[in-house]
């Protein structure tokens, strides 16, 4: 099981320690993302589950990537995982902090 969560309750969940993980494809992660969020593409995250630890937030451009991401990591054991409700377009409507640009 796991949580939907609305953008203005993703400050909650990074104050107690998680992680902001974007499944998109890597250009679509470059053109525009949550502040801070770490780039794990949808066909990566089985093979990148070990490097995933903590709570986790994950994102995609409107929620259905995000939704199979976590659904596999349930599969693999993990808990403590959240979705953003409706995506990325739905944090750029809140007018919340964006990035753009290769990750660092």
């Amino acid at each position: 099981m796991y949580f939907d969560i609305f953008p203005n309750k993703v400050k909650l969940w990074r104050d107690k320690g998680a992680r902001i993980i974007d499944v998109c494809e890597p250009f679509e992660f470059a053109q525009g993302r949550v502040t801070g969020a770490e780039d794990v593409p949808l066909a990566k995250s089985p093979v990148r589950a070990n490097e995933l630890n903590g709570p986790l937030v994950l994102v995609c451009a409107s929620g259905d990537r995000s939704s199979a991401a976590i659904n596999a990591l349930l599969a693999a054991g993990y808990t403590n995982v959240s979705n953003l409700t409706d995506g990325f377009k739905t944090w750029q409507e809140h007018n919340l902090p964006t990035e753009k640009g290769r990750a660092a």
